[in-house]
C-alpha cells in the first residue's frame, strides 16, 4: 500500500490509490459477510476488520478529498472491476474443484 502511494503521487497514477482503497475495504467486508453468512470464523475477519477495511476507508476518504472527481471515479470503478474480476476466478476454481471431487469414476 505504501509503494502505491509513493507510485500514485504521480498525477498519472491518481486513480491508483481509490483502486486500491475498493479492493481492500471490499476484502475487509467480504470476510466479515463470509463469517455472518456461514455461522463461522472466517479466516482474515479480524486482520479485515482491524486493518484492511480502515486502511480502505482512508485511501478512499482521502483521494475523494484530493483528487478531480473524474479521477477518483475511475479508480473506484477500476477497483470494482478488478475485485468483480478476482471474485469471479475464485468462484470459478470453486466450481471446477467440486465439479472434480464429485465426478463419478
Amino acid at each position: 500500500m505504501l509503494a502505491a502511494f509513493v507510485v500514485a503521487s504521480s498525477p498519472d497514477w491518481g486513480w491508483l490509490i481509490p483502486a486500491l482503497g475498493v479492493l481492500i475495504a471490499v476484502n475487509g467486508l467480504g470476510h466479515l459477510v463470509g463469517s455472518l453468512a456461514t455461522g463461522s470464523y472466517s479466516p482474515g475477519l479480524i486482520s479485515g476488520l482491524i486493518l484492511w477495511l480502515p486502511l480502505g476507508a482512508f485511501a478512499l476518504v482521502a483521494s475523494h478529498g484530493t483528487l478531480p472527481q473524474f479521477t477518483f471515479w475511475v479508480g473506484v470503478g477500476a477497483g470494482l472491476l478488478i475485485q468483480a474480476a478476482v471474485a469471479a476466478s475464485v468462484l470459478l476454481i470453486s466450481l471446477v474443484e467440486h465439479r472434480l471431487r464429485v465426478r463419478p469414476r
